[in-house]
């Protein structure tokens, strides 16, 4: 990843489109009038993104779209974006217009309070794909120390717990529709999200406790086997996953040996059925979950033997009007 492009991306995040432009003219100059096949379409989104006109940066997500493969991670992220904005004037028009005086309140959008656009600047970037791969995926780090290999999560009976205690369930539901991705052995997606998860427990079933200055995140994933060997999927998702974080570079490996309280794990399913369960992560306090980087772990996925494939991203930001609590 060109380094003049890392720091356009952290430009936007900072809000400063104006510095995101002189960095993208810089970008220009050094490669040419036509970026590297595997930068265009990032170039794209970081020109549309760094235009200080909403109209501006609407036109140059739509010429995104209109040229870039269905299945980019950028169009995808852009046809999103588009549909929020849709969806946004829709809102805007719909609602009461204030009394004198009275400012009107609009609809937060984010993740977590991060604004939308500086969320969306940063959750596919492939800076990440690179360090993903070397230090998280590249399998050096134990299982016993928050490595990302894919193991079955230890299940617990529903509504049990070490102190015979119910504990709160504070997740929030996400649009699983719109939070996805498609690989080889089926297709993922996340549907809840519980920041600070209280209820996290070891193998002896105890209330685990987050390192100082950290907290645990958990998300329910959704998995359709699509592969698998034989037909059957026999260790959902089928790939490792890591939880990328707000800083651009810093990524939580999934934990292992642990569970939900009062939540089932992945089940073994045949081609065409589906499972859910939780996956873990410990994050410090200082930053928030952008998205979830996806890397296949089955050899048949790699067509290249030992060339490691580039992690997918499941970009985690959401419409917080449409994040209710499910009864």
């Amino acid at each position: 990843m060109n380094p003049t492009l890392i720091k356009a991306n952290i430009a936007l995040f900072n809000g400063s489109r104006a510095e995101a432009r002189r960095l993208l003219a810089a970008y220009q100059a050094q490669v040419g009038a036509t970026p590297p096949p595997e930068e265009t379409t990032l170039v794209q989104w970081l020109n549309a993104q760094a235009q200080d006109d909403r109209e501006a940066r609407v036109t140059g997500l739509r010429q995104l779209l209109a040229t870039a493969p269905p299945n980019d991670p950028y169009a995808r992220l852009a046809a999103q974006y588009l549909a929020d904005e849709q969806k946004a004037e829709a809102a805007a028009a719909s609602d009461t217009v204030p009394e004198p005086g009275e400012a009107s309140q609009p609809k937060a959008r984010g993740i977590l309070g991060v604004v939308w656009w500086k969320a969306a600047a940063f959750v596919l970037v492939g800076v990440v794909a690179g360090v993903i791969v070397m230090t998280v995926f590249g399998g050096g780090a134990s299982a016993g120390a928050g490595g990302t290999q894919v193991a079955q999560i230890p299940t617990t009976a529903p509504g049990s717990t070490p102190a015979g205690t119910p504990l709160p369930d504070r997740s929030t539901p996400i649009p699983g529709e719109l939070h996805q991705t498609t690989y080889p052995d089926g297709i993922l997606q996340v549907t809840r999200i519980e920041d600070g998860s209280g209820r996290i427990l070891d193998q002896q079933n105890n209330v685990a406790v987050p390192v100082s200055g950290t907290r645990f995140v958990a998300l329910k994933l959704l998995f359709e086997c699509r592969g698998g060997s034989g037909g059957i999927c026999r260790n959902p998702p089928e790939a490792n996953v890591a939880l990328v974080l707000d800083d651009l570079v810093t990524q939580a490996p999934r934990l292992s040996d642990v569970s939900v309280a009062g939540e089932r794990g992945f089940e073994q399913v045949s081609q065409g059925n589906t499972t859910d369960g939780w996956v873990v992560f410990e994050v410090p306090d200082t930053l928030n979950p952008a998205s979830l980087a996806v890397l296949v772990t089955r050899p048949e996925a790699t067509p290249e033997g030992s060339q490691q494939q580039q992690p997918q991203f499941i970009p985690l930001f959401t419409d917080q009007a449409e994040a209710t609590e499910s009864p």
